[in-house]
C-alpha cells in the first residue's frame, strides 16, 4: 500500500510510529487535492535505517497571487498551526526538516526565511521541527 492519496496526517503518524523523520514539501496541483500526498521517497515497502528522512511530496491546491508577502513568524507553533499562519499569508509551498530535539514532538524550531521577510507568494518556508528526543536506531521498513 502506498501513502500517496493518503491525509497528511496519516501519512505523518504511519512515518513517526515507524520510527521514520518524514520531510515535508508542498506543491500546487491541479488533479491532487490539497492536503493529500502525491508521492512518497523512498517508496512505501523500502527497507530503511530508522531515523531515516522520507520525503512526502503533498498537495497544497492550485494556488496562485500577485503582489509580495511577508512571513509569519510561526517558531514555537506547531506544524499544523504553522501551515495554517504561512497559507494564511500566501506562503503556500512549506517544506518541513524534522531533527530529534528535548522540545515537544511536532514543535516549530526554526524557520528560513525568517519572520517579515517579504517574497513573492507561494515562496517555499522552510520549517524546522522537533521530532522530540532521542529514539533508539535500527532498521524499519517504510509504511504505507
Amino acid at each position: 500500500m502506498s501513502l500517496a492519496n493518503r491525509t497528511l496526517d496519516v501519512a505523518l503518524n504511519l512515518l513517526v510510529n515507524a520510527g521514520l523523520e518524514p520531510l515535508i514539501q508542498y506543491t500546487p496541483s491541479a488533479t491532487v487535492v490539497a492536503g493529500l500526498v502525491i508521492s512518497a521517497s523512498p517508496d512505501s515497502g523500502a527497507i530503511v535505517a530508522t531515523n531515516s528522512v522520507v520525503q512526502l511530496t503533498v498537495s497544497n491546491g492550485s494556488i496562485t497571487s500577485p503582489g509580495t508577502v511577508a512571513v509569519p513568524n510561526v517558531v514555537g507553533l506547531t506544524a499544523q498551526a504553522a501551515r495554517d499562519a504561512l497559507f494564511a499569508a500566501s506562503c503556500s509551498s512549506v517544506q518541513y526538516l524534522w531533527t530529534i530535539n528535548a522540545a515537544t514532538a511536532g514543535t516549530v524550531l526554526s524557520q528560513s526565511p525568517a519572520a517579515g521577510v517579504i517574497v513573492a507568494p507561494n515562496s517555499t518556508v522552510q520549517l524546522t521541527l522537533s521530532q522530540g528526543p532521542t529514539k533508539v536506531s535500527s532498521t524499519v521498513v517504510v509504511p504505507g
